[in-house]
């Protein structure tokens, strides 16, 4: 399955979550004419830890290295929502990637080898984020954009059979996101929170001219409020 087809499946899913989440916000609305929970315009900020498996599809730049996604890395994220419609935070993640190559000839540090490749990255972004909401913080379904600056620490290691090419270095990070957070019940304390990611970072080495990727999250937070 190429990326195109990846990207096609990604966009449709984001597209139907959205439709549902419009389709239960309406039922809410109808059944629920004030939405049952305190009033966070009134009573101040509120916070959000969230917990997102992800989908990352290597792009140009990484894909020459690793052209294969996966569900492997993680993300957790915590943010101070203000009742002005953005928040600000911090988000951590882990990813892993691995990908076997066949055997064949290679050019190894200007000699010609025969050998397979298992070539993989381990990488530990973390980056402070700010949001822009285009809905208010009591409505069901809250559309968003998101950008992030940060690091990100690159462990490349490629195994040529017994032989281990590795490079380890940190990196500044940037990434935009697009988004939708959907509350999950009447007192807004549990939270869908679903977007788009794009990544990059600066890292030249062997087969990789820059580290980024497109993601695909899906996760739950869990909010509260000050007192």
């Amino acid at each position: 399955m190429n990326n195109k087809i990846l990207y096609s499946i990604f966009l449709l899913f984001w597209c139907c979550s959205i439709n549902v989440a419009q389709i239960i916000e309406q039922e809410i609305e109808e059944e629920i004419p004030v939405f049952k929970r305190i009033n966070p315009l009134t009573s101040g900020i509120s916070y959000q830890f969230t917990f997102r498996p992800s989908y990352y599809i290597p792009m140009k730049g990484t894909s020459s290295y690793i052209n294969k996604g996966g569900i492997k890395p993680v993300a957790v994220s915590f943010e101070i929502v203000k009742p002005s419609d953005y928040s600000l935070g911090i988000e951590l993640s882990q990813q892993y990637y691995q990908q076997y190559k066949e055997r064949a000839v290679y050019d190894y540090d200007g000699s010609l080898i025969s050998t397979a490749q298992m070539r993989t990255m381990n990488n530990f972004p973390i980056a402070f984020t700010y949001s822009k909401y285009f809905k208010g913080i009591d409505k069901t379904i809250r559309p968003y954009a998101q950008l992030g600056l940060g690091a990100i620490k690159i462990n490349y290691i490629n195994y040529w059979g017994y032989l281990i090419d590795d490079k380890k270095r940190w990196a500044p990070l940037g990434m935009t996101s697009v988004g939708v957070k959907i509350n999950l019940d009447e007192t807004g304390n549990w939270v869908l929170d679903s977007k788009i990611k794009y990544q990059i970072a600066p890292f030249q080495y062997d087969f990789i001219s820059s580290v980024n990727y497109l993601a695909f999250d899906i996760g739950i937070g869990f909010r509260w409020w000050d007192e």
